[in-house]
């Protein structure tokens, strides 16, 4: 093989969405940076979510596609145009590997255009599009029920490298937590429970009632005096408010979070952070803030979120129900989550506030690249 392909100088990481698919990535990066750590890294993402990325130190460049996700041929043209723009920039760079950790057709796409002189990614079978016919190097995933994080490092393990202590490193930035202290105002220094009921429309059937948040605002402060903070993202402020209506002496509406960064700057701030199965509660996770994620049609032991403090599964509720986990994207009767009461949430809410860090939270990782 090349040189290159053993002690790469450029390492391209393609992982362009969701929120939380991303995070689940992240190992991936840590690893890398730690066995190359003078390699130029880069990562090649929708732009929707780069602000996540942006201010981490393990990453030297963040390559912004934006993609309008605009509807008609008119919109396809504006996004192919803009993808092919933002490859023909990447492909200036000459990068030595392209990781595509996403694996369908456009992240296989990507990592083609790329110009990488080796591309790695998961074998057929592996990835729910033929995507590896873009590869130079196809990597067979673990079989069984294997949590998306292990899963990514596979690919890695397969090139030999060391991937056991890897882990999510996220933090905000000073300037977003600066933004955030002021939003808070005389409430900046006060402990909190954070609560994210939103859902994104296309995970409608995830959603928890808001009347059921409300319910636990209310219990979580009669119990342990803590008020609740209730995030949203876009879309999502009609459904807090809602939650802050029913419970109006328990929760109040967060500040509005312009960028990932700010609202990762609040999660910062919080004691506990509960919501359903969404991308907040993944950055909640790798940030090292305990959360507890309610889940109802997917299955947590592969989907949940990362607990980067202990390197491990975060804690999730889970009903377990006989139609669930499922790949639908509607359903009639939701009774993975109507089923779901306070009685199932609350008891490993008030745990896990009772329960002190077993370590502290990871802080923003150290750039080591400043000895280069």
């Amino acid at each position: 093989m090349r040189p290159s392909v053993h002690s790469p100088q450029r390492i391209l990481i393609v992982r362009l969405s969701a929120l939380g698919d991303v995070v689940h990535a992240l190992p991936v990066l840590d690893a890398l940076r730690t066995a190359f750590p003078r390699a130029r890294i880069d990562w090649w993402i929708e732009h929707r979510f780069a602000s996540l990325l942006e201010p981490h130190p393990q990453i030297d460049h963040v390559w912004r596609w934006r993609r309008e996700r605009g509807r008609g041929l008119g919109g396809v043209l504006r996004d192919a145009h803009a993808l092919l723009r933002c490859a023909g920039a990447i492909r200036r760079v000459r990068y030595d590997w392209a990781i595509d950790v996403q694996g369908n057709l456009r992240s296989g796409l990507c990592t083609l255009l790329s110009g990488a002189r080796w591309r790695v990614g998961f074998a057929h079978g592996d990835t729910t599009e033929p995507a590896h016919a873009f590869y130079d190097r196809r990597v067979r995933g673990p079989r069984g029920r294997v949590h998306r994080v292990r899963k990514n490092l596979a690919l890695l393990e397969a090139l030999g490298i060391p991937v056991a202590s890897a882990r999510p490193q996220l933090a905000a930035s000073d300037t977003a937590r600066q933004r955030m202290r002021t939003a808070l105002g005389p409430h900046a220094e006060r402990p909190f429970v954070a609560l994210h009921p939103g859902v994104s429309r296309f995970g409608a059937f995830k959603r928890w009632a808001p009347e059921r948040f409300a319910a636990l605002a209310t219990a979580l402060h009669r119990e342990r005096g803590l008020p609740s903070l209730v995030t949203w993202g876009p879309g999502e402020r009609a459904v807090a408010e809602r939650v802050c209506a029913l419970a109006p002496r328990a929760a109040r509406l967060a500040p509005a979070t312009g960028s990932l960064d700010e609202l990762m700057a609040l999660y910062e701030r919080a004691r506990l952070v509960i919501g359903v199965d969404t991308g907040p509660l993944q950055v909640a996770a790798a940030l090292g803030t305990p959360t507890l994620t309610l889940f109802g049609p997917k299955d947590p032991h592969v989907h949940g979120p990362w607990d980067a403090r202990r390197n491990a599964p975060a804690p999730f509720v889970w009903l377990g129900v006989p139609c669930s986990p499922c790949t639908r994207r509607r359903c009639a009767h939701r009774s993975c989550m109507r089923y779901l009461e306070l009685r199932d949430v609350l008891p490993r809410a008030l745990a896990l506030l009772d329960t002190p860090p077993a370590v502290n939270r990871p802080a923003a990782a150290a750039d080591p690249r400043a000895h280069r």
